[in-house]
């Protein structure tokens, strides 16, 4: 073996250990992530290491800023365990620098409450889990809302249901997209092309099932399925008992995606708000018009029974139909807004 293909080789066991890893993302950019990886296994990406590290400092030391109160702590990006080469070609946000801030912010005197602004497609899976319990943990310790500003999918959905709230920053703010997805990368063909062949030598029927140096046969994919399907079960079981919905409604989504208030129809999110309508619910005055129109996963079970989204909207949509009742929640949310105007 060359020193080049020796190199190139090292170079791509980073690449494929991401792509082994199981994804909670937007479909579209687990796409994109795919073909960048292909680029880069075929020698055709090259970035400066220097920026990566740059990129990934940026990533890892995020923060928070305080606002009257309230700490806001951005989930931007795709969602990673640490830092990755991701880091030079999109926005990142690994969990160990989220859940270090969102700690520090739960702890901090000079906050009151949190507000997660989410614009992120999702992540790794495992990553996107982690912050989704610490989030969790911390109910009841300060209010938490989480408010999707951009796109609000898959595992950056998982994190933000763990909020007390979630709300949707314009009527057409993407959310939903709750499934998994896990990628195989055969690079037999590509050592064969470069002169290499790899052995490997194991103990263990399923230690290497599914390697990336042979085709991906029967027992390797029913494997990977078997792993994709409880980490399924994880996602949306998590989503059920945040949101208080059963877990076949969640289930019952097939990994689709909502627009606006289509979310609301769902359950999964509590309204559509923005600037100072948001400011509201971290006030007294949230008691007012604009708390009745979103309900809150952690109160006491009658309340949810009678205010959560789902139970009584399908009862709505079946008395009035939908289009009635659409109407019906536009003029809520108008209403919540001019409540945040006053």
């Amino acid at each position: 073996m060359n020193p080049t293909s020796a190199s190139t080789l090292i170079e791509a066991r980073g690449v494929i250990e991401l792509l082994d890893r199981p994804w909670a993302i937007l479909p579209a950019t687990l796409q994109r992530i795919e073909v960048l990886a292909s680029a880069q296994l075929r020698g055709e990406l090259g970035a400066p290491e220097a920026a990566g590290l740059a990129r990934r400092n940026q990533g890892d030391k995020r923060g928070y800023e305080v606002v009257d109160g309230v700490a806001i702590l951005p989930l931007r990006g795709v969602i990673t365990q640490r830092p990755t080469w991701l880091s030079l070609l999109f926005e990142e946000t690994p969990a160990d620098g989220f859940n270090r801030s969102f700690t520090e912010a739960i702890a901090d005197p000079n906050v009151r409450a949190v507000l997660l602004d989410v614009d992120s497609p999702g992540g790794e899976a495992i990553a996107s889990q982690r912050i989704a319990q610490t989030i969790f943990a911390a109910r009841g310790k300060k209010p938490l809302v989480a408010v999707g500003t951009g796109v609000m999918t898959s595992g950056a959905y998982w994190a933000a249901a763990a909020a007390d709230r979630v709300l949707l920053g314009s009527p057409v703010v993407l959310t939903g997209s709750i499934g998994v997805a896990l990628a195989h990368v055969d690079m037999s063909t590509a050592e064969q092309m470069r002169g290499v062949k790899i052995t490997e030598v194991t103990a263990g029927k399923y230690k290497r099932i599914a390697s990336e140096h042979k085709p991906l046969g029967d027992e390797g994919l029913a494997e990977l399925q078997r792993i994709v399907n409880r980490l399924y079960d994880t996602f949306t079981g998590d989503v059920a008992r945040f949101r208080q919905l059963p877990a076949e409604r969640i289930r019952g989504t097939e990994a689709r995606l909502f627009v606006g208030e289509e979310a609301i129809l769902v359950g999964l999110v509590d309204g559509i708000s923005a600037g100072k309508a948001i400011a509201e619910v971290f006030t007294a005055r949230a008691s007012l018009p604009s708390a009745k129109a979103l309900p809150l996963p952690g109160a006491a079970a009658a309340q949810t029974r009678e205010q959560a989204p789902g139970s009584k909207l399908e009862h709505l949509v079946a008395r009035h139909g939908l289009d009635a009742v659409r109407l019906a929640i536009r003029e809520r949310l108008e209403a919540m807004s001019s409540v945040g105007k006053r």
